[in-house]
């Protein structure tokens, strides 16, 4: 992801990166005042759901676009995608699931 987050800047006007993934690879752009990370390490696929409260009230504090990434962005991000659209797009459990983690 750090080679696409200026084309991400560019096309998107993303200024804030919801990170679900341990480490500092994204090192490089904090010193990047436009770009903000947001970082939420876990391991493994289980989210608590405190967790992905905090994210997703996170994710709508913002006016902007927010990328979320997890290594993959299948599994951890889908979640995150998935409640999020659960929550504020009022789609059921199953569509939310389907649309966002088995593609």
């Amino acid at each position: 992801m750090p080679h696409h987050i200026e084309v991400l800047q560019e096309r998107h006007k993303i200024q804030h990166i919801v990170s679900l993934i341990h480490g500092d690879w994204l090192s490089d752009f904090y010193q990047d005042s436009s770009i903000h990370i947001h970082q939420f390490p876990f391991l493994g696929r289980y989210i608590p759901p405190e967790m992905v409260k905090e994210i997703i009230g996170l994710i709508h504090s913002f006016e902007e676009p927010v990328a979320v990434h997890c290594l993959k962005g299948k599994t951890r991000t889908g979640k995150i995608l998935a409640a999020n659209d659960i929550v504020h797009h009022n789609i059921s459990r199953f569509a939310a699931l389907m649309r966002n983690t088995f593609q």
